[in-house]
């Protein structure tokens, strides 16, 4: 499954060292996000991508333990940035 932001959203960003605010046009809701998860919009502001993509992408500039301990992180970043409608899966 690929993973874009959502049609028609321009993220607003007030960027930290380790967590940054985000501003939800669609919404109107703001969040307080993870450096990784800013990662993780940055990369899919490029283009849609799958998880294997972003992890590739999230693994040049993020130390992890093990592949599995990055899969299981870009999935559940993936399952809270969906939930707080900044991205959504997309078609091939």
């Amino acid at each position: 499954m690929k993973w874009k932001l959502r049609d028609g959203q321009s993220l607003r960003m007030l960027a930290g060292q380790d967590e940054s605010v985000v501003y939800n046009d669609h919404s109107g809701d703001t969040h307080l996000l993870s450096a990784i998860a800013i990662a993780f919009l940055q990369h899919l502001r490029k283009s849609p991508d799958n998880l294997a993509g972003i992890c590739a992408a999230l693994a040049n500039d993020w130390e992890f333990e093990s592949d599995d301990e990055l899969q299981q992180l870009v999935m559940s970043l993936a399952d809270e940035l969906d939930g707080l409608g900044l991205i959504e899966p997309c078609l091939p």
